[in-house]
């Protein structure tokens, strides 16, 4: 009985990990504080998990979903330690409040297009990780 019950869990842990949706990234040591680390959200993805592992300087943040009109959303999650959020989609260049549970920070999506700029802290942290959402604007 313990071996299935320990099977399932690794098969359900295994999952979770093997999910496009659920991105990750790690910052190059080394970086200097104002470099950037490129990621493109998957086209398929309407929400998922983000996790940056030793965050330094910024990250941006992709998503092109041609001849759409939506947002995409920032969501506070137990690993979130952001210093700055802005949308710097078709140059806005936005500071968004700090996405909380109850509050995200979402930028809206110009031709198709969305893209975040978020700032990782001062000092030095082995992950940092957040919630995305696409949410469809009518």
């Amino acid at each position: 009985m313990l071996l299935i019950v320990f099977s399932f869990l690794l098969v359900g842990t295994q999952a979770a990990f093997d999910d496009q949706c659920n991105l990750g990234t790690i910052s190059q040591f080394g970086m200097e504080p104002n470099q950037t680390t490129e990621l493109e959200i998957p086209q398929n993805c309407t929400s998922g998990v983000v996790d940056w592992s030793y965050p330094m300087g910024y990250l941006h943040l992709v998503l092109s979903l041609s001849g759409q009109s939506y947002s995409l959303c920032i969501v506070k999650s137990w690993a979130t330690y952001i210093t700055e959020v802005k949308d710097v989609t078709d140059g806005r260049n936005q500071v968004l409040d700090l996405p909380t549970e109850k509050s995200p920070s979402c930028a809206v999506a110009s031709n198709g297009v969305t893209e975040l700029q978020l700032k990782a802290p001062s000092h030095l942290m082995y992950m940092n990780g957040f919630d995305y959402k696409v949410v469809p604007r009518v």
